[in-house]
């Protein structure tokens, strides 16, 4: 078996403990910075669920039943793709900015709570991400079913 053997490393300078600080600062507010901007996302996603209905509501039975099967079908899944994928971003955004109830584990130690923690800041930044790309899509979806009812 190989001996291990540790060596001090080099004096720390003011500069060196600044840097470090500065870093467990930031990384202090990591999580908390990424729940506002999910905050500021659900928010927004609560008004593309409003857009989506509205516009249902305006393209609705005077105009879509003008239109032939085909293209009332399409607005329809348009709409309909449109609302599903704002509602799952909104749920997903409200995870990334409050997390997921979960039961607390008092026994934890510090090494395993700085791991949950990065697990908690990976999930909200995926999420996050995933509610940029549906809100983005819901929008796309509504724009096309309106595109539909007036060129259709």
């Amino acid at each position: 078996m190989m001996a291990i053997r540790v060596e001090p490393g080099p004096p720390s300078t003011p500069a060196t403990r600044r840097r470090a600080e500065e870093l467990q600062r930031m990384r202090a507010h990591e999580l908390n910075a990424v729940r506002s901007q999910a905050d500021s996302w659900r928010n927004g996603l609560g008004a593309l669920i409003g857009i989506t209905t509205t516009a249902a509501a305006f393209a609705g039975p005077a105009d879509v039943k003008a239109l032939a099967l085909t293209p009332r079908v399409l607005v329809a899944m348009l709409l309909l793709l449109g609302i599903i994928s704002s509602t799952t971003g909104g749920c997903l955004a409200m995870r990334a900015a409050h997390g997921f109830p979960a039961r607390r584990q008092a026994e934890v130690t510090l090494d395993g709570l700085l791991a949950l923690e990065q697990v908690r800041l990976r999930r909200a930044c995926s999420d996050l991400r995933l509610t940029v790309f549906l809100a983005l899509f819901s929008l796309a979806m509504v724009v096309a079913a309106i595109g539909v009812v007036w060129f259709g």
